[in-house]
């Protein structure tokens, strides 16, 4: 069986950045997370951790718990290539 869900949770990070007009810098500050943290998300090299998903549900206002099941899915549908 082939999960349909391979795409990366940074595209959701995104999202949620065009929405509220945010820079990579913006993301930063409002996750308190560097540069390099940030750009390895924006360029899927680097998972949602938990840490990573309360500070996002935090700053955006969604549940933490959407963060790390869309990491969760993306990990499990690539498994099923």
């Amino acid at each position: 069986m082939t999960l349909p869900f391979k795409i990366h949770p940074s595209e959701f990070i995104r999202e949620e950045m065009e929405e509220r007009g945010w820079s990579e810098s913006d993301l930063c500050d409002a996750i308190g997370q560097t540069e390099e943290v940030v750009r390895g998300l924006l360029e899927a090299k680097r998972p949602i951790t938990t840490p990573i998903a309360w500070a996002l549900a935090e700053a955006t206002g969604v549940n933490k718990t959407l963060w790390m099941n869309l990491q969760q899915a993306y990990e499990l549908a690539r498994e099923g290539e």
